[in-house]
């Protein structure tokens, strides 16, 4: 069963509370099912006893209806292994998550970044081409060393060194 029906078809069918005590859906009162904590020794569901008429189809009361607001904040996110940068427009936010209206999300993490403006997102990229660029550079500058020194390097040097490497037996 849904938890947060966002028809009137799906509210009728929406029990609150315990499934042994279940109640049907008031269609004078607010869809959301909310716990009464009243009790300390037990939590009790229920639906909520604000006046309906807001949010999708007038099923929520005012402030149950704020979770159903769209923002649609426009934001540029820089994904990692495919070096693009993409428009994501958020509907909404968490402490750790960005989640758009068709289902995607996106964070800040190190495979992916995200920024209010086009501009940080492209120094973004454009600092990540230098880093590649500079791990590109020292790798060559290290196969060269390996290759220097395999030139110079011969059969005789080897088994010399491993005579001297050698520890002697007894």
């Amino acid at each position: 069963m849904l938890n947060k029906p966002l028809t009137k078809d799906e509210a009728e069918l929406k029990k609150y509370g315990a499934s042994y005590c279940a109640r049907a859906y008031d269609s004078t009162q607010c869809a959301k099912e909310v716990a009464d904590t009243s009790n300390s020794r037990l939590t009790i569901f229920h639906q909520c006893y604000r006046k309906n008429g807001q949010g999708p189809e007038g099923l929520y009361c005012k402030l149950h209806a704020e979770r159903f607001k769209k923002p649609d904040i426009p934001l540029f996110r820089v994904r990692a292994y495919h070096n693009a940068i993409e428009l994501f427009h958020v509907q909404r936010v968490t402490d750790q998550r960005y989640y758009s209206d068709g289902g995607g999300t996106a964070k800040t993490s190190q495979y992916e970044s995200v920024y209010d403006t086009f501009k940080e997102a492209t120094e973004c990229l454009r600092k990540r081409a230098i880093s590649k660029r500079r791990s590109a550079e020292s790798l060559e500058k290290e196969a060269q060393n390996i290759d220097t020194y395999l030139e110079s390097l011969t059969e005789e040097d080897l088994i010399d060194a491993k005579k001297t490497l050698t520890p002697p037996h007894k």
